[in-house]
């Protein structure tokens, strides 16, 4: 292979999507968001936007500030008890995005209508 194809083809690769992202695409139903030393995992999720869906936290760990999630554009607060999964029904409108900390608004994440 020439030196340009070597090139080509390494740039090719370094543009696919990682496997281990922190974004997430859902088309309708639940998006599960884990709680870990890191943050939410996925902190970014997309949705079918005008449909109804439901995020569901799970906190793993306590060595984390997040023990909640506040939706400031919703005016809601949700506790995140340790190994218990907390719903969230949510709507999201095309273009909206919905952003989410935790209380320390330390960590964040967010819910885009695409």
């Amino acid at each position: 292979m020439k030196p340009s194809g070597i090139v080509f083809s390494l740039l090719a690769l370094l543009s696919l999507p990682s496997c281990g992202g922190k974004k997430e695409m859902i088309q309708e139903g639940v998006m599960k968001i884990t709680v870990t030393q890191e943050g939410f995992e996925p902190s970014e999720i997309r949705v079918k936007p005008d449909q109804s869906f439901t995020l569901e936290f799970t906190r793993t760990t306590d060595k984390t500030c997040i023990t909640g999630v506040i939706f400031p554009k919703m005016g809601a607060n949700y506790e995140l008890p340790l190994n218990q999964t907390v719903q969230i029904p949510i709507q999201v409108k095309a273009g909206e995005e919905i952003e989410f900390n935790c209380p320390m608004n330390m960590y964040s994440g967010k819910v885009v209508g695409k």
